[in-house]
């Protein structure tokens, strides 16, 4: 008997320009025996997590020494010919903006393919790595030396518009999923990885309570470097993303779910015209 549910997903943003690298999604493993019956994680919100930049690296760090194997799906976008070829690629509608800044036009459509891949965790070395830094480690089942995480990342398409001297990005990508042991608390981990990242005990354990983790797209900004505002866009809940400390036009990000896809637009615009060209778009 599967053990799968249909739950949700998670993610991150890299660099200025929105580059979506989410790492989430699904596929029916071959289970050895005795292997744990795995779930389905799915995206089905967006939310975004301020964090210190120093503890990130220091995390980051001591994460990766947890990784025994890694076969991992890597967003690479190719240039193709047109929308009906990134189309016929995705399986999706693109949609198109019926608005553009006067001198803006579409001078790149790029698809990622769809991805499969692994990581193995060593869960004696996470619970030593919890232990060392003072928080519990109860939310690793002891006995268990390893875990596996299974994912699966659908094709991912970006279209790139210019203007005079400014570039407005476009991307789209079917939810990702991941499939994680059975005994994975997400709230739970959630709240270590949180105090990781450098919150406080309190303000962790406050975030990690105000969030699905079962079905949310979690987006990391950096502190001090990146604003977060509540947008609606399209009807839609999401967030509009502010570069802090730009000279002169900060560049901006709008990121929302909409027909079961994670959408983004990116430029470095004011605010107003992004909106309208996300608003636009058909």
């Amino acid at each position: 008997m599967s053990g799968k549910l249909a739950l949700g997903a998670r993610g991150y943003l890299v660099g200025g320009l929105l580059v979506l690298a989410v790492a989430m999604a699904s596929f029916a493993p071959a289970r050895q025996a005795g292997a744990q019956f795995l779930r389905l994680f799915r995206v089905q919100n967006v939310a975004v997590i301020p964090f210190e930049p120093e503890a990130a690296l220091r995390a980051r760090g001591k994460l990766e020494a947890l990784v025994v194997e890694r076969d991992f799906p890597q967003l690479e976008p190719t240039p193709v010919a047109d929308l009906v070829a990134a189309e016929a690629q995705s399986g999706e509608q693109v949609l198109q903006p019926g608005y553009l800044p006067d001198g803006f036009s579409a001078v790149e459509v790029a698809v990622a393919p769809a991805q499969r891949g692994r990581v193995v965790l060593n869960l004696s070395a996470a619970r030593s790595m919890l232990a060392a830094a003072g928080l519990p480690t109860d939310a690793l089942p002891m006995g268990l030396e390893e875990a596996t995480l299974f994912i699966s990342v659908p094709p991912l398409v970006l279209v790139r518009y210019a203007g005079e001297g400014a570039e407005l990005t476009y991307a789209q990508l079917r939810s990702p999923q991941v499939e994680a042991p059975e005994w994975v608390d997400e709230r739970q981990l959630a709240e270590l990885g949180l105090r990781l990242l450098g919150l406080s005990a309190p303000e962790a354990a406050s975030l990690a309570s105000s969030i699905d983790w079962a079905s949310t797209l979690v987006i990391p900004i950096p502190r001090d470097e990146v604003r977060a505002y509540a947008a609606h866009v399209r009807g839609q809940p999401g967030y509009l993303l502010e570069e802090v400390g730009a000279a002169e036009q900060p560049r901006l990000a709008l990121i929302w779910q909409e027909g079961g896809l994670v959408r983004a637009l990116a430029g470095a615009l004011p605010a107003s015209e992004l909106m309208a060209v996300a608003e636009s778009l058909r």
